[in-house]
This record gives C-alpha cells, sequence and structure tokens, in this order.
C-alpha cells in the first residue's frame, strides 16, 4: 500500500463541508472512512462492488469521494445498491483538499478529523485488508 499520497498520519483534515449526490451537506465531524475512486481508473472500476461491503459500519461513517458526474454516481448507485453518500470531487480540488493524487485512496479519520488510516490501494487483497482492519478501528475509535 503506497502511503506518500494524502495527509500525514496524524494530520488534519481540511474542515469543509461537501455535498452529496442528492445536495445533503456532509461535514466530516465523526469516525469515518474517506474513500476516493476515479471513475477513469481501472483498478477503481474492478472494487466497486467490493466497496459496499467496508462501508456497513454502525460505529464508523463512510464517504466516497469520486470525479464521475451526477449521472454517473446515480448509475452506481442502482448497479451496487450503495446507501452511502457520494460526493463529486475533480482532481484539482482532490489534491488541494486531501493532498491526494492517485487512486483508489482511504483515509481513515476521527472525530477530531485527525488522520488514523491511509493509503493507495492496488489490488482487491489491500480492500479486503482494510475491511478487516475497520473492524479493530471501530473498536479503538469507539474507546
Amino acid at each position: 500500500m503506497n502511503m506518500e499520497n494524502g495527509p500525514n498520519i496524524g494530520g488534519k483534515i481540511i474542515d469543509k463541508s461537501y455535498f452529496d449526490q442528492n445536495g445533503n451537506e456532509i461535514i466530516i465531524k465523526n469516525n469515518t472512512i474517506l474513500f476516493f475512486i476515479s471513475i477513469y481508473c481501472v483498478r477503481c472500476i474492478q472494487i466497486m462492488p467490493f466497496i459496499k461491503k467496508i462501508s456497513n459500519s454502525k460505529k464508523v461513517d463512510f464517504v466516497l469521494f469520486s470525479n464521475g458526474s451526477h449521472e454517473d454516481h446515480k448509475e452506481m448507485i442502482s448497479r451496487f445498491k450503495w446507501k452511502f453518500p457520494i460526493i463529486a470531487i475533480d482532481d484539482e480540488h482532490l489534491e488541494r483538499d486531501f493532498f491526494i493524487k492517485t487512486h483508489p485512496f482511504f483515509l481513515i479519520v476521527d472525530n477530531f478529523q485527525t488522520v488514523y488510516k491511509k493509503g493507495t490501494i492496488n489490488n482487491l487483497e489491500e480492500l479486503k485488508s482494510i475491511f478487516h482492519q475497520k473492524k479493530g478501528i471501530e473498536m479503538q475509535l469507539s474507546k
């Protein structure tokens, strides 16, 4: 997993609100997995069917950032039965707000907006490892 992308572990993410596919304001204030994909990225497309597994949590929120259009997001929601917020973000804002240059990428932040874990996902096995790590993270973040 590439760790040189994104903000530093222990660093804070930008305190900013975003709007999801339904126009709802999303403010990242809770323990949250932020997942970043590009609709032009082959690895991102390959892992899309598995994203739902890591998004199902009662203790950790999940937000997907994508450079896709509103129509792209509607299609993904319909196809994969996603129920989490999807935020449209272009590559320029992705790099400016989160220092992220490669996809797919994840950040796990605590309720103080501090980066707890991060990484570039290179294959399905790495995505599965996040899912397994998430169980331990839920326990640590809920203390």
